[in-house]
């Protein structure tokens, strides 16, 4: 097995679920962090809301403050200014539903994150990974039936 800077990074981005840590930790602003910051680069804020239906957007507004990625989070909370409406953790319909509504073509110039944000957000989540290398080192992905794989 691999060790060092690289796998510890590999096993925080592929295996750190925010539900694995307590919320408010620092460990689970990191993975919600990284969880957003994953589905924001991959399909924009607006894929990012709408496929974490089970998430409240205000908690990933904290996570994204409380790690100090300070630009992605306005620019989180000027769409979720945008839309007008909160965004609980609900049913993928229910979810579905609120962003069809409420999204407008304004909002569409800040579904990407800026260069500056996606920078930041690296930045921070390295950091965190290089301050608890010995943790995401011996983070292994855990099966269906529980069991560290």
């Amino acid at each position: 097995m691999k060790s060092g800077p690289d796998q510890a990074w590999n096993n925080f981005v592929l295996n750190s679920e925010p539900s694995a840590y307590a919320k408010g930790s620092r460990k689970w602003a990191a993975a919600t962090a990284n969880r957003f910051m994953g589905g924001a680069n991959n399909g924009g804020l607006n894929s990012f809301l709408t496929s974490t239906w089970d998430v409240d957007a205000y908690d990933v507004l904290a996570a994204l403050s409380a790690i100090g990625a300070d630009v992605a989070a306005q620019e989180l909370d000027r769409v979720l200014q945008g839309l007008g409406r909160l965004l609980p953790a609900s049913s993928q319909d229910e979810r579905w539903d609120i962003l069809e509504r409420y999204w407008t073509e304004d909002l569409d110039q800040f579904d990407i994150l800026s260069d500056e944000a996606d920078a930041e957000l690296m930045e921070v989540l390295t950091a965190h990974v290089a301050g608890d290398e010995d943790f995401y080192l011996g983070l292994t992905v855990r099966q269906p039936s529980g069991q560290a794989g």
